[in-house]
């Protein structure tokens, strides 16, 4: 059983819930190339995010562990191997503050669910039990 990060619950590993992923004031997710860091309150603590692109032909693009997500957010847009894919429509990036002790478990479901283009940096070389949550966009 993995702890969710929510109160006392748990959950099977078969059940995926929260996270809560970050949305602007409007409700909308963030464009990243649009995305002030310090307006949408990203004050260096540590979270999991996910870039996406729109278009035809939507797909993942990249999962991350981000320690200090302002300055995550500036290195993700000088990266080219990330950011070739903007030219497929709207980039989109969203983060959730997931308990950091469980943050790695969270990037191994979602890099494994997702298939994403960019594949996520190996943060340890030891098996990380990977903790089911819901993807952005997909309501409890």
């Amino acid at each position: 059983m993995a702890e969710t990060g929510h109160g006392n619950e748990q959950q099977t590993a078969m059940e995926p819930r929260g996270p809560k992923w970050a949305t602007s004031p409007a409700g909308k997710y963030y464009r990243l190339v649009h995305l002030d860091p310090t307006k949408a309150g990203l004050k260096g603590v540590p979270a999991v995010s996910v870039i996406w692109h729109s278009g035809v032909r939507s797909r993942w693009v990249y999962v991350s562990r981000i320690k200090n997500p302002a300055a995550s957010v500036e290195i993700i847009s000088d990266n080219d191997d990330i950011m070739q894919y903007e030219v497929n429509g709207g980039f989109f990036i969203t983060w959730s503050l997931v308990r950091e002790k469980m943050q790695l478990g969270v990037i191994e479901y979602l890099t494994s669910v997702l298939e994403s283009l960019v594949a996520s940096p190996k943060g340890s070389v030891k098996r990380v039990t990977p903790v089911p949550v819901l993807m952005p966009g997909i309501k409890p």
